[in-house]
């Protein structure tokens, strides 16, 4: 099992970047700067513009220096980049969280009582809802605004829905590649995705003999210091 996911008993966690790039080279050269640990995929344009994937080693933790999280890692790649980015997180498969960047910035959480202590048991409404139209736009598809809201908007059913469908519908009306939600292959080919040899391998920012060096240092740090939802 890759580092970057944890099989929990309901299901799969994982966290990435969807960033919009014609180029991997400075998405690249930003996220070493950053002291990114994760994989960075080839750039794709599955609709009108191209995007590419970072998936990140760490998820809802610290994924890059500074104990920086999914949340600041995308707000710190849009400034820096001058591009849309979306961060989106997945919990047991039982809670997306999106976190977007760039022309328009917002958040969406389906549950944002996950974590907290059981005072009843009514699932809350989820949160960011409305701002759904300024992430389609933001991705270029704003006529999607609407199917994007009614998706991540619907009352679901946590025994036989799981979050990772949501995401693959959201990211495809969004024109994104959708081989997040199977991101657990890596290094291995990815299902629907890139193969091994088109996906880079960074630990703390570098690669090779630096990079497994340095993760050996920063790992066991970023997993006992998990930053938390304010953070940015």
């Amino acid at each position: 099992m890759p580092e970057h996911g944890e099989h929990e008993e309901l299901g799969l966690t994982y966290a990435g970047l969807v960033i919009g790039a014609d180029s991997a080279e400075p998405v690249r050269a930003t996220l070493s700067a950053l002291r990114f640990s994760g994989y960075l995929g080839p750039v794709e344009q599955p609709a009108e513009r191209p995007w590419l994937v970072a998936v990140a080693d760490n998820p809802g933790g610290a994924v890059a220096g500074d104990r920086t999280g999914i949340a600041a890692l995308t707000a710190r790649l849009a400034e820096r980049l001058g591009t849309t980015v979306l961060g989106a997180t997945v919990l047991r498969d039982q809670v997306l969280r999106l976190d977007w960047a760039g022309p328009d910035a917002g958040h969406y959480d389906s549950d944002p009582s996950y974590g907290l202590p059981e005072d009843d048991e009514t699932m809350p409404d989820p949160v960011g809802v409305d701002a759904l139209e300024g992430l389609a736009r933001a991705c270029g598809r704003p006529d999607q605004a609407e199917d994007l809201t009614e998706l991540l908007a619907e009352e679901i059913d946590r025994t036989s829905t799981y979050e990772s469908e949501r995401l693959r519908a959201a990211l495809r009306l969004l024109g994104m590649p959708a081989w997040l939600i199977a991101s657990d292959s890596l290094p291995r080919d990815v299902p629907g995705g890139p193969g091994r040899g088109e996906v880079a391998r960074l630990r703390a920012g570098a690669s090779g003999a630096r990079g497994v060096a340095r993760g050996l240092l920063v790992h066991p740090i970023r997993r006992r210091r998990t930053p938390r939802r304010t953070d940015h």
